[in-house]
Parts: structure tokens; C-alpha cells; sequence
């Protein structure tokens, strides 16, 4: 292994380390209360909380679907019987590697969406 390559890696491995630190210390009221969600206050404050609620929805869809029936990914539970109602608004794929793990070890949306923040 090169020189400049163990610096590199190095210097990713200390990124992330002050990153795994400094997020939970940033978001440590919304951590530290269990099941709760941020309190959003001001003009726009409940158009805020429905897109807050909306992705807590579909993070929580996504990470159930995943796991218990991953051909009705899409469908989502919202329109039931229609399918594929994910695809008309964010579908979060992105999120499941983080999501999944932390639905299966809380059974908690909540955790979810705040498992999405890091």
C-alpha cells in the first residue's frame, strides 16, 4: 500500500469518525426524546409537518415493504388497493441500506426517520 493511498484512507476514516460524532451531537434533542418528532413552529409550520409526516410514511413504508413483501415495494398502503402510488411522489430508495436495519431492531418509524437524518 502506497504512502499517499494509507493517508487517504486514513483521512476518510477520521471524517467519518468527527461525522458519526458530531450529527448525533447536533441532533441530540431530537435523539434523546424517544418517539418524537421535531417541532416545527411559524407560517409555514403545517406544510412543514405534512411533508414531515409524509416522509415519515414513506421511509417506514419502503423499509416494511422491503423486508415483508419486496414485489409490492411501490404500492405503498395509502391508496390502497392502487399500486405503485410510491412513484408519484419521493420513493426514498436511497435510505434503505439505513432504514431497513433500524425498523427491524425498533419497530419504530420514528427511529427511521431519524435514522434518514445521519
Amino acid at each position: 500500500m502506497s504512502r499517499a493511498f494509507g493517508r487517504a484512507v486514513a483521512g476518510a476514516v477520521g471524517a467519518a469518525a468527527v461525522y458519526a460524532a458530531a450529527v448525533p451531537w447536533a441532533f441530540r434533542p431530537w435523539f434523546l426524546a424517544a418517539n418524537s418528532l421535531p417541532q416545527v413552529v411559524g407560517d409555514l409550520a403545517a406544510l412543514q409537518i405534512a411533508d414531515l409526516h409524509l416522509n415519515l410514511w414513506i421511509l417506514a413504508w419502503l423499509a416494511h415493504a422491503a423486508v415483508a413483501a419486496p414485489a409490492h415495494l411501490f404500492d405503498g398502503n395509502v391508496f390502497h388497493p392502487a399500486t405503485n402510488v410510491i412513484t408519484g411522489s419521493e420513493n426514498m430508495l436511497a435510505h434503505l441500506p439505513v432504514t431497513v436495519p433500524v425498523l427491524l431492531a425498533t419497530g419504530d418509524a420514528a427511529a427511521v426517520l431519524k435514522a434518514r437524518s445521519f
